[in-house]
């Protein structure tokens, strides 16, 4: 029986066996196949491998967290789109008051058509679009400039015009008063506009200021000189 020696790779003990026992250096056919692929330059390149696959794997480790990091991030904008939706539903239509729908403010085409804001932006397109059939200049203004200008006072009687029975048909109601009507060549512009109430509004009808003057009225304001500033 031979004497125990230790293996040229693992460096355990073992016992040689069989006739070719002398020349035995490795423990078993895996310390053999090992110190082979070293000899023939096999365990550099194992190694590389393994190094590449190492690097391969961090990459991927790191573009996966990115990915949930995008995912998180995702998830918390569409739970805070959700929480901002709810609370824009919690406020009501601006016209009849009901629940709205989301990114909404009017809860209907009907109470959208029946908004103040719309009916006065329809009626200034309309005002406008009749002096550009006539060939006048026409300015895209709101009436609300020329109300606030005129610090909501009548510019023919100096009576004060409630903003809020504006598009009513109260006396005192605000409305946008031509100096130079349009039907004889005044232009569309804030400078030939002022406020009026309805009822002086429905007098002057579409005369000149020095027409509607020799009708006996006498403003309080003089609207040509309104007209300057």
């Amino acid at each position: 029986m031979l004497p125990a020696r230790p293996c040229s790779v693992c460096g355990s003990s073992y016992t040689p066996k069989g006739h070719c026992g002398r020349e035995s250096l490795y423990c078993s056919n895996r310390c053999k196949l090992i110190a082979w692929k070293a000899t023939h330059g096999l365990t550099a390149a194992r190694e590389a491998k393994r190094a590449i696959r190492l690097e391969a794997n961090r990459v991927s480790a790191a573009e996966a967290q990115i990915r949930r990091n995008e995912r998180k991030r995702r998830v918390a904008q569409r739970m805070a789109e959700k929480a901002d939706a709810a609370q824009r539903r919690l406020a009501p239509c601006q016209t009849c008051g009901g629940p709205l729908g989301l990114g909404r403010k009017w809860c209907s085409a009907l109470c959208a058509k029946a908004a103040p804001e719309s009916k006065e932006r329809k009626a200034s397109a309309r005002t406008a679009d009749k002096a550009r059939r006539r060939n006048v200049v026409a300015e895209d203004f709101s009436p609300y400039e020329v109300f606030a200008r005129d610090g909501w006072l009548c510019r023919l009687c100096g009576a004060p015009t409630p903003r809020a029975k504006r598009g009513t048909y109260e006396a005192d109601a605000p409305e946008l008063d031509h100096i130079v009507p349009i039907s004889k060549g005044g232009p569309h512009t804030k400078a030939n506009t002022q406020c009026a109430c309805r009822a002086c509004n429905l007098a002057k009808a579409d005369t000149l200021p020095t027409e509607y003057q020799c009708l006996g009225a006498q403003p309080r304001y003089a609207p040509i000189q309104a007209a300057a500033h």
